[in-house]
């Protein structure tokens, strides 16, 4: 259960009640704001809601969402002839890069900005056109597997903790105790990170983080020894080293200790190899190739055909400005035919 505040009432009997997951400014996590995403009207029947009752935007996004950048999350369809934006607040133009993404209006899911920051979601007509902007707000905080820190309280999946907002700005997972962990759906490890970064706080020493891949009891491949900071707010970074691991995989970091609270946990950051190659520059649909593929599903999607998504759209910016157009087709073509000949 998802709430603002840590307030229930009483257990029924023989019933045994999780505490809430307090999330005091409702910008909720990935998998919570997909509950709302899932509830209400389902698409077909949306025409039965007034339109002066809730914006095509609130509509296609239901709820304020904090996740991390590159992640794939759920909306509900605008319709045919529409596109779906994620963008920063008041933006008039919209050009897909690091800081926007498109879907169609016909798409049932999105990728959100690499870039973190506040976002809004728009819905705009055939012509660019905006026709309506969410009230909720899109909170990107990194991306795990692009090497910059992730916010903790951005998990995907969890057992046992609570979000506290911080008195100096920004949130931490709390409340942990021995046998809680998250979880963070399809963090790339790219071709292998080798270490893995924390920003913790705690009075005391004696816990540790396993880092587990796929699953709570999944393979582990590193742990973390956690000694004291100072305090429950004192924080600062520890880094331990990773076994190999490749490709995406679902990230658990499962907690253990003595009893009682071990830790704050604020962030964490995979750490590549220097030199280590983030990306295949043109694999949009991130296969590991560039290819005639990549080639066909950047040219539909540039079409805005139904339901077509760039798994990598950053791979597609072929000219390095950031925006992703025409002219990064037509480099893409040119370097095909290069490779070819």
């Amino acid at each position: 259960t998802y709430a603002t505040v840590n307030k229930m009432g009483k257990n029924p009997p023989d019933c045994d009640i999780d505490a809430p997951i307090v999330v005091a400014d409702a910008v909720w996590p990935q998998k919570q704001y997909e509950i709302c995403v899932n509830s209400g009207l389902q698409d077909e029947f949306r025409s039965i809601m007034p339109d002066n009752m809730m914006t095509d935007a609130d509509y296609v996004f239901p709820a304020s969402c904090a996740t991390t950048g590159g992640a794939t999350i759920a909306i509900r369809k605008a319709g045919s002839g529409r596109s779906v934006w994620i963008a920063p607040d008041d933006t008039t133009a919209f050009k897909a890069g690091t800081t926007m993404t498109k879907a169609s209006g016909t798409a049932d899911k999105i990728k959100t900005p690499k870039a973190s920051g506040e976002y809004r979601i728009y819905v705009t007509d055939a012509t660019g056109k905006i026709l309506s902007r969410s009230q909720h707000i899109l909170r990107i905080s990194g991306s795990t597997g692009d090497g910059t820190a992730v916010e903790a309280a951005a998990f995907d999946m969890q057992s046992g903790v609570e979000i506290e907002n911080l008195e100096e700005g920004g949130r931490d997972v709390g409340y942990i105790e021995n046998g809680d962990y998250i979880g963070f759906k399809d963090v790339d490890f790219r071709n292998g990170a080798d270490a893995m970064e924390f920003r913790l706080a705690t009075p005391y020493g004696g816990s540790s983080i396993e880092i587990r891949l796929d699953a709570p009891d999944g393979e582990r491949i590193g742990v973390a020894e956690v000694g004291e900071t100072g305090g429950w707010h004192e924080f600062k970074n520890i880094t331990t080293t990773l076994a190999p691991a490749t490709g995406k995989h679902d990230l658990y970091l499962v907690f253990k200790g003595g009893e009682g609270y071990l830790f704050n946990l604020m962030s964490l950051k995979l750490i590549f190899p220097a030199g280590s190659e983030e990306r295949v520059t043109g694999d949009v649909n991130a296969d590991g190739t560039f290819d005639v593929l990549d080639l066909v599903l950047l040219q539909e999607w540039l079409l805005a055909i139904p339901d077509v998504t760039l798994d990598d759209p950053d791979a597609g910016d072929m000219d390095g400005n950031e925006v992703l157009d025409i002219f990064d087709l037509g480099l893409m073509k040119r370097e095909l035919l290069a490779q070819a000949t």
